[in-house]
């Protein structure tokens, strides 16, 4: 996987779209959000920081220095200086860490509305976006766009293939995406009629050699393999050879189509075979989350938080502790 750069930007944007994902992503690490929340002021001295919350809630934050260097800075939210002089054992130079700006202004505000939200409605944006530093920055900005693509759509369903189209990804990312999204219980994924496809006929691309990734599953392998075998082959088919439901050898040929491994023959309608749309939760979610966020940003509203560190501890303490028994 190619690696993003550390920093998107030269400085922390002006622009709400641009804050939004950029503060997801940060957001989506229970840790900082406490650092945020509460700690940005003291953020190097982490003893202070670990002996307070211990204290507080019977919880410590690892790796501070970590998620300041890795997760706080690169955004602009905290400013690192480093002096080449005084380097501990291994070597490394000792850096020190302060409250930027725009950690002042937006830190404390969204991290606080982000802790009580997620615990009262029982979503945690780690489940959501992923818990990777580096290698789940694209999935925050994509899911993110995901679910805007659908709040906007105001109820009306889209199938796969418009929905990839829309946001320029690949099926296969998608069908991942909406998994996640689905498992969340945050959109709902209905597969068509599918009487109007098991007439349609595929054959192998054959440019491609006959193999596939490890990580398909073995009823894509089967269908794969049958295809492979005989010149076409409709879904119908396929159903009867396989013993697989209908639903299933649709699913496994989009895995296929995505892979370029196999061509359609004729109609093309499996390319619609799902009807996607946000659920009841996901456009509360939207409006009671996101959007506040985003009018935070925009100027537009002031976000509920908490009037001491005393008033949050047992969400601070419930964030912590799901934060320990996922990592």
């Amino acid at each position: 996987m190619t690696k993003i750069p550390k920093r998107l930007y030269r400085t922390f944007p002006i622009i709400t779209e641009q804050k939004m994902p950029l503060m997801l992503n940060v957001l989506r690490h229970e840790p900082v959000q406490v650092i945020l929340a509460f700690y940005l002021n003291d953020i190097d001295d982490p003893d202070f920081i670990n002996g307070d919350l211990y204290k507080l809630a019977g919880e410590r934050i690892t790796d501070i220095p970590q998620w300041l260097d890795e997760v706080l800075e690169p955004p602009h939210l905290v400013e690192k200086t480093t002096f080449p002089e005084e380097r501990s054992r291994g070597g490394i130079p000792r850096a020190q860490f302060e409250p930027a700006s725009a950690g002042l202004k937006y830190g404390a505000p969204t991290a606080q509305f982000t802790l009580r939200y997620c615990i009262d409605n029982g979503i945690m944006l780690s489940d959501l976006f992923g818990r990777h530093i580096l290698e789940d920055q694209p999935t925050t900005f994509r899911r993110y766009r995901l679910l805007k693509e659908l709040y906007e759509r105001d109820g009306k369903s889209i199938n796969l293939s418009s929905l990839s189209r829309n946001l320029l990804c690949a099926n296969e990312t998608l069908h991942r995406d909406l998994e996640t999204l689905k498992g969340l219980e945050l959109v709902v994924v209905d597969l068509l009629d599918v009487d109007k496809h098991v007439s349609n006929i595929f054959r192998w691309n054959w440019e491609k050699p006959f193999g596939l990734g490890d990580y398909d599953h073995q009823q894509v392998r089967e269908v794969a393999r049958r295809i492979f075998e005989r010149k076409s082959v409709s879904i119908r088919d396929l159903v009867t050879g396989t013993g697989f439901r209908s639903e299933d050898v649709i699913r496994a040929i989009s895995r296929l189509r995505a892979q370029g491994l196999i061509k359609p023959v004729g109609e093309r309608l499996v390319e619609h075979e799902y009807s996607i749309s946000l659920s009841e939760r996901g456009i509360r979610f939207w409006k009671d989350y996101f959007q506040q966020l985003y009018n935070f940003f925009a100027g537009r509203q002031i976000l509920s938080t908490f009037d001491s560190i005393e008033a949050a501890l047992g969400y601070i303490k419930k964030t912590l502790t799901y934060n320990r028994s996922h990592s």
